[in-house]
């Protein structure tokens, strides 16, 4: 069993690995530091929730007949710390979404963000004629009456 678990863990190793070597191919973008993002990093995840589960599994039978409480309370807190690590991806969307909003509520015809996140897209846009097309697809969805640009001025 535990000899299993030696290639299991070796094994997801090498294909993590070589996922993440491959992930930025391409050439250079704007956007290649994003590039590693809880979505793309699923793959990696579900393998290492392999392990963890595997590893649950092999200390359960080294644990048959002693008291499980500390074992059962450390598999708690360390499920609950990466569980509230996911929050952080929050803040990013609620950006973005105000970031909308004031788009959307705004009586300007041209709207100045705030450069800190990105909207709808890779790259953060500054210059008003990059907006185009994200206005025009907010006109189709029905969101902008009309067509609104924006941009987002560059952090000195």
């Amino acid at each position: 069993m535990f000899y299993y678990y030696k290639t299991m863990i070796f094994s997801v190793i090498i294909f993590s690995v070589f996922y993440l070597l491959l992930l930025p191919l391409g050439g250079y973008r704007s956007y290649r530091p994003l590039i590693l993002r809880y979505d793309t990093f699923i793959p990696v995840m579900i393998g290492l929730l392999l392990i963890f589960i595997q590893g649950i599994d092999i200390l359960s039978d080294y644990f048959k007949g002693r008291p499980l409480g500390f074992y059962l309370l450390f598999i708690l807190a360390l499920m609950t710390r990466y569980t509230l690590s996911d929050y952080k991806c929050v803040d990013n969307r609620a950006c973005e979404k105000r970031s909308l909003e004031k788009i959307i509520f705004s009586g300007e015809e041209i709207v100045i963000l705030p450069a800190n996140c990105t909207i709808m897209g890779w790259e953060k846009i500054r210059h008003p004629a990059h907006s185009i097309y994200i206005s025009q697809m907010l006109q189709k969805w029905n969101i902008l009456s009309g067509e609104k640009k924006f941009y987002q001025p560059a952090e000195d």
